[in-house]
């Protein structure tokens, strides 16, 4: 259903690990809004396709709880700079 599972996981394991608010940042502008992970809707696709046999749903409720924070969304229209083609921010 279109959540980034990968990049959700890797900011919510620097959270953990450095302690910082850069993820929580980079989760709040960069990922869209139809990446994050409160869009999950448990129908356990994933669950099947994992290798690790991963917990992902379970998972993801965590990242986004520790990763989501409306202060961080932008209030107004994204700056417009193609020195960072790849970022990605809502509107």
């Amino acid at each position: 259903n279109g959540v980034n599972i990968p990049m959700v996981f890797s900011m919510y394991n620097d959270l953990t690990m450095f302690k910082d608010e850069m993820p929580i940042i980079m989760y709040n502008t960069m990922i869209g809004p139809d990446q994050n992970a409160a869009n999950c809707i448990e129908c356990g696709e994933c669950l099947e396709k994992c290798p690790q046999n991963i917990e992902i749903i379970e998972n993801l409720k965590e990242a986004h709880e520790a990763l989501y924070n409306e202060e961080w969304e932008p209030s107004g229209p994204p700056p417009k700079s193609e020195s960072f083609p790849a970022f990605r921010y809502r509107t």
